[in-house]
C-alpha cells in the first residue's frame, strides 16, 4: 500500500489539507488531542520504577512548523490524555512518516530498561533527491524530553524506507525492522538492523523478500506472544496481494524463517480476513490484530469493515474470529485518515483492549478517538441466569423448598387462580427453574449431595434424572442456545459444570477450585459468565467462550453471601452481602475496570435479587431482622432505600411482568410472601 499512497500521505502530512465534513466515530467519545492527530501509537509502560500502568501515547501531528511526535500521558486507563512532550527532530522540515514507541523491557547498552524509544521515517518530503533514513530517539523520564541516539541506515537514493518497528531479542540485541523500496529489486521488502547499545546498528537483513518482486511486504509490528515466541503482522500489497494481513514467527526475535516464504494469512474459518496497515497486540492469551478493512473470502469488502478486531488465542495459528471493535469507522476507506494503521493495548488480565482510531471529525479534520472493549469474540446470544420464577403465557411460577425438604411449587393463573404442588423430597437448599421451549425445568440439590432434575413436559408428562453427585452447595442454570448449562460447588470446593443438548449425554467439567456457596451465571455475547464465592472470602468471576477457553479473576474482599451479576450495556455488574451486613456492588467496564460502591448498611444477609428495568436498577435483600429491603438506582435518583416487607426467612426471587415488578420470599411457616407493584402502589399477597 505505500507504494501506491506514499505520495499522498506525504501531502497529507505537508499540507494537511481538510475534506468534506464526515460522520464521528461511534464509540470513541471525544478526540484524545486537539488539533490533527495522524498515525498514533501507545504503549503501557511497564519496566519503571515509578508510573508502570500509566498509557503513553504518540500522534503525528504539526506543532506550527514542523511535524513532530506529540507525546501523551493518560493515568486512567485512556479516558484522558495529556499532552507531556515533543520527539521533534531537526530533519521533521523534510518530512516524517510513520512513527514508533517502545519501551525497553531489558538494559540495552547504556540505556536501562524503562527507557522509550521513539523513532520515525524521516526525509519523505525531500523532492526528487532525498535519501530516507530511520532516526531513533530515546527519553528516560516518560517521554516528557528526548535526545537523539542514532541513525540507522540511510537510503542510498531517493526510494523509501517507511514504518520502524522494535523488539529486543532472545541474546538481548535491538532489533529494529522497517519496509526497505531501496535494494533496485523488489518493489518492497522488509527488513532488520541489530545493535548492542542503540547506537551502532549491523543490517539490513530481510526478513520478507518475495520472489514476486512487485509484491510490497511492509508495516511489520511484533510482539511476543503468549507461547512464548514473537508474533509478526505485517500487510503484503501489490502483484497479486490486496494488501492481505499476514503473521510469522520467531522464537529469538531474528529469525524469521524464510525471506521468500510470505508466513501465514489471518483469516477466520469461513475465509473473513484483515487487509492493509494491521497492528496486533495481546490481551490475556488473545492476540488481536486490527486493520483498515475487513474483506469477505471473495475479496469484497465485509459488514464488519470499520468495526471489527480480529482474535485468536492460539498465539496466531489457526483461525482466527472477529471482535467488536470499541470505535467503530463509518466509512473506513474515505482516503489515508479512517483506520490508517490503528493501535491496539490489550490489558494484561485479559478482559480487553484499548484501542486509538483515526477518522475524519465533523469539520473533515483527522483526530485521534480512544476507545476500550471486551476482548472477546462477537457473538449474538445472550442469557440471565434461571432463578425460582418463570412465566408462561398465563402463569406465574415460583418454585422452593420448605423447612422439611419438600419442593414447593406454586403457580398463579390468571384464568383460574393459585394452584400447588410438591415435585420432589429430601431437597437441601434452594432450587432454579427455567422454561424449555414448553418444557418447565428444576434443577435442585438432595440432601444426599446430589444434582437433582425434573421436568414436566406438557405433551408426555413428569420426568426426572439425576446429573451429578457430591454437591456441598445450590445450583445455578441457564439456557445457551439448545444447551442446558447448571453450574454448583461440591464438597472439595470445586465449581462443577453439567451441560446437556438434544442428542448428547449429559456432560462435564471443572471451573475452579477454592470456592463456596450459589454461584451465579449469565451469558454475554456466547461468553459464559460465573460469579461465585471464595473459602477465602472473595469473589472468583470465571468466563469461557469457545475459541478463548477459559479465564478468570478474583475480586472483592469480605464477603460473606452468594453474589448476583447482571450485565447492564456493556458494563458488569455484582452485588454481595459482607460480614458487617453491608450490600456491596462491584462494577466493570473495558475503560474503566474494577469499581466499587455500597447500596446498603447494616443488617443485609444472603443472596439477593435483581431485575433491571428501563435504565433502573433494582436489588431486593433480606436483613437479619427479618425484612425486605428494596434498593433502587437510576442515573435521575440515585440510591433509594425502603424496607417493603417483614418476617421473611428465606432469600428473595424476582421478576419482571409485564410493567409490573414481582418480588417472592419464604416466610418461618412455609408460606411464599409475594410483593408486586402496580403503577406507584405496592401490593402484597401470601401464596400458601
Amino acid at each position: 500500500m505505500r507504494k501506491v499512497l506514499a505520495g499522498l500521505v506525504v501531502m497529507f502530512l505537508a499540507v494537511c489539507l481538510p475534506i468534506p465534513a464526515q460522520a464521528v466515530p461511534i464509540g470513541g467519545g471525544t478526540p484524545m488531542a486537539a488539533g490533527y492527530a495522524f498515525y498514533p501509537r501507545v504503549i503501557r509502560l511497564e519496566h519503571q520504577q515509578q508510573g508502570n500502568g500509566m498509557l503513553v501515547a504518540a500522534l503525528v501531528t504539526n506543532n506550527g512548523k514542523d511535524w513532530v511526535g506529540a507525546i501523551h500521558h493518560s493515568t486512567d486507563n485512556g479516558l484522558t490524555f495529556t499532552k507531556v512532550g515533543e520527539a521533534n527532530d531537526p530533519d521533521n522540515k523534510f518530512g516524517m512518516c510513520c512513527h514508533t514507541l517502545y519501551e525497553l523491557p531489558q538494559a540495552v547498552g547504556a540505556m536501562p530498561a524503562g527507557t522509550l524509544l521513539w523513532a520515525a521515517s524521516m526525509g519523505a518530503d525531500a523532492g526528487a533527491g532525498r535519501q530516507m533514513s530511520e532516526h531513533v530517539w530515546k527519553s528516560a523520564d516518560q517521554g516528557r524530553t528526548w535526545t537523539f541516539l542514532a541513525e540507522v541506515d540511510k537510503s542510498p537514493s531517493a526510494a523509501g524506507t517507511w514504518e520502524p518497528e522494535f523488539t529486543v531479542a532472545t541474546d538481548g540485541r535491538l532489533v529494529m525492522f522497517y519496509s526497505d523500496e531501496t535494494d533496485g529489486v523488489h518493489s518492497q521488502k522488509l527488513v532488520e538492523h541489530a545493535s548492542v547499545d542503540g547506537v551502532t546498528w549491523t543490517g539490513p537483513r530481510d526478513v520478507v523478500a518475495l520472489t514476486d518482486t512487485t509484491a510490497r511486504p511492509g508495516m511489520a509490528v511484533v510482539r511476543k506472544v503468549p507461547d512464548g515466541s514473537y508474533l509478526m503482522s505485517y500487510e503484503i500489497c501489490g502483484g497479486s496481494h490486496v494488501c492481505e494481513a499476514y503473521v510469522r514467527w520467531s522464537t529469538d526475535g531474528w529469525n524469521w524463517g524464510t525471506a521468500t516464504d510470505a508466513g501465514t494469512r489471518v483469516r477466520t474459518a469461513d475465509g473473513r480476513y484483515p487487509a492493509s496497515t494491521p497492528t496486533i497486540t495481546v490481551s490475556g492469551n488473545t492476540v488481536v490484530l486490527n486493520s483498515m478493512r475487513v474483506r469477505n473470502a471473495d475479496g469484497s469488502f465485509a459488514a464488519g469493515d470499520g468495526k471489527m478486531f480480529f482474535g485468536n488465542a492460539a498465539s496466531g495459528h489457526g483461525d482466527w474470529f472477529e471482535v467488536t471493535a470499541p470505535v467503530q469507522i463509518p466509512d473506513p476507506g474515505n482516503g489515508v485518515c479512517p483506520t490508517w494503521s490503528n493501535p491496539l493495548l490489550g490489558s494484561a488480565d485479559g478482559k480487553s483492549v484499548f484501542q486509538i482510531a483515526t477518522d475524519y471529525d465533523a469539520g473533515g479534520l483527522c483526530r485521534a478517538w480512544p476507545g476500550a472493549g471486551a476482548a472477546v469474540p462477537v457473538g449474538s446470544r445472550s442469557a440471565v441466569e434461571a432463578g425460582q420464577v418463570f412465566l408462561t403465557q398465563y402463569q406465574q411460577h415460583l418454585f422452593a423448598t420448605s423447612s422439611t425438604g419438600t419442593l414447593r411449587h406454586w403457580f398463579w393463573d390468571s384464568r383460574d387462580g393459585m394452584h400447588n404442588d410438591s415435585w420432589g423430597t429430601a431437597v437441601a437448599g434452594q432450587p432454579v427453574s427455567l422454561l424449555y421451549g414448553a418444557q418447565q425445568h428444576v434443577f435442585w440439590r438432595s440432601t444426599s449431595g446430589a444434582l437433582e432434575h425434573s421436568f414436566w413436559d406438557p405433551a408426555s408428562g413428569s420426568y426426572h434424572d439425576t446429573w451429578g453427585t457430591g454437591l456441598a452447595g445450590d445450583p445455578a442454570a441457564l439456557v445457551n442456545g439448545s444447551a442446558q448449562h447448571t453450574w454448583a460447588v461440591d464438597a472439595s470446593g470445586n465449581l462443577q459444570h453439567w451441560w446437556w443438548s438434544p442428542g448428547q449425554a449429559v456432560q462435564r467439567n471443572t471451573w475452579g477450585s477454592g470456592l463456596a456457596g450459589r454461584p451465579s451465571a449469565l451469558l454475554v455475547a456466547d461468553a459464559e459468565h460465573v460469579v461465585v464465592r471464595t473459602t477465602d472470602g472473595r469473589i472468583r468471576h470465571i468466563w469461557w467462550t469457545g475459541p478463548q477457553g477459559f479465564r478468570s479473576e478474583t475480586i472483592g474482599s469480605d464477603v460473606t453471601g452468594d453474589p448476583v451479576t447482571a450485565q447492564i450495556g456493556d458494563a458488569q455488574h455484582i452485588w454481595a452481602t459482607t460480614s458487617n451486613g453491608d450490600l456491596r456492588h462491584w462494577w466493570w467496564n473495558a475503560r474503566e475496570g474494577w469499581r466499587t460502591d455500597v447500596w446498603s448498611t447494616g443488617g443485609a444477609v444472603g443472596r439477593p435479587a435483581f431485575l433491571q428495568v428501563g435504565d433502573a436498577q433494582h436489588l431486593w435483600h433480606r436483613t437479619t431482622a427479618g425484612e425486605l429491603v428494596h434498593v433502587s438506582w437510576s442515573p435521575s435518583t440515585g440510591l433509594v432505600r425502603e424496607t417493603i416487607g417483614t418476617g421473611i426467612t428465606g432469600d428473595p426471587t424476582a421478576a419482571s411482568v409485564g410493567s409490573s415488578q414481582h418480588v417472592w420470599s419464604l416466610d418461618a411457616a412455609n408460606a411464599a410472601q409475594h410483593w408486586w407493584t402496580e403503577g406507584t402502589t405496592l401490593r402484597h399477597d401470601t401464596w400458601s
